[in-house]
């Protein structure tokens, strides 16, 4: 119980203390931005962008510097902000079709031969390019910012009611995944297979966890993912299941003393038990043989899952020390 509240209280202070902080200084690189290339980012960028950068500094990337015994360094944040910013513009051409795939294609492969003007373009190959220098590993990040452009553009999938499961999940770990395995690049910690899958890890369940809450929002966009083409209910918990226990198997094999990979278990363990929060949902809806009906028979109220009631708060808690209290 101690080292669950101490570990949780340690974030809930760091979040308290320096989550606007962190907020402000993305908004701040953004604005530079924009001001040295004569554009604006849409509002919903900006907003996405310096919220999550923060919540994933704080939550995840500060659990894995306490392994070294420190936080996250100055390089290390300003790093992470302009992977967001690469991350958000980038989905955002893709929505929009500012440009198209092969356009994006050529700019990635080949950033310092952009032949156009339009400030997307200019930006995006500029934090590409800073990227790539402040990388650990150059031909790594090459390697891996080309990994993500191919499960983005092998998530085209998703809007084929055809798609199986399987592919379904494959786009799940490799979207989420590849993407966490790039914000490792940036993080002075030992290089190794372990810290590789257990990154890769933590991004493709947080993919998975995003689907599962993101039902209404998805099926309105005609988006097909993993849960919302679910029709058992034991499937997508076994599924889950075995997500949060290879997290653990990841985190227990990192080159770290037993006590630092638990409490990076106990501080990530927030992560899992929103999982097993919309699953508790899910849970709600099946019939009496665990099945689901399709998704869109569902009223919206009961497919949204409202984090601002202080009852899901408290489960969610309950949950997380549930889950880092079973490190052993």
């Amino acid at each position: 119980m101690f080292k669950f509240i101490y570990n949780i209280f340690t974030t809930l202070t760091d979040a308290l203390f320096n989550f606007n902080k962190a907020k402000s200084h993305t908004l701040q690189i953004m604005k530079e931005l924009e001001q040295q290339y004569g554009g604006k980012f849409s509002k919903s960028l900006i907003e996405k962008t310096s919220r999550y950068e923060a919540i994933q500094q704080i939550v995840i990337n500060n659990a894995f510097t306490k392994l070294a015994g420190r936080k996250t360094n100055a390089f290390e944040s300003v790093s992470n902000k302009l992977f967001f910013i690469l991350t958000f513009l980038y989905d955002d051409i893709m929505d929009e079709k500012i440009l198209t795939e092969h356009e994006l294609n050529d700019l990635l492969e080949n950033p310092l031969n952009n032949p156009h003007n339009i400030f997307e373009a200019k930006v995006l190959v500029d934090v590409h390019l800073q990227l790539l220098q402040r990388a650990k590993q150059p031909e790594k990040y090459k390697s891996t910012i080309l990994a993500i452009h191919k499960a983005q553009k092998d998530s085209l999938i998703q809007f084929n009611h055809q798609v199986s499961q399987p592919e379904l999940l494959d786009i799940v770990m490799r979207k989420g995944g590849y993407s966490f395995l790039m914000c490792s690049l940036y993080i002075d910690l030992p290089i190794s297979d372990e810290m590789d899958k257990c990154w890769y890890h933590i991004g493709s369940m947080l993919q998975f966890i995003d689907d599962m809450y993101d039902i209404y929002a998805d099926q309105q966009e005609g988006i097909y993912t993993f849960a919302n083409t679910s029709t058992k209910y034991s499937i997508l918990e076994d599924t889950f299941i075995n997500m949060v226990n290879q997290l653990k198997a990841n985190i227990k094999s990192l080159p770290f003393h037993e006590y630092q990979k638990e409490r990076l278990f106990i501080q990530l363990s927030i992560i899992p038990a929103f999982g097993y929060l919309a699953l508790d949902n899910f849970n709600q809806l099946k019939d009496q043989n665990g099945n689901f009906k399709k998704f869109t028979a569902y009223p919206r109220k009961s497919l949204i899952i409202d984090m601002e009631k202080l009852g899901n708060i408290k489960r969610l808690i309950a949950k997380s020390y549930k889950i880092g209290n079973s490190w052993t």
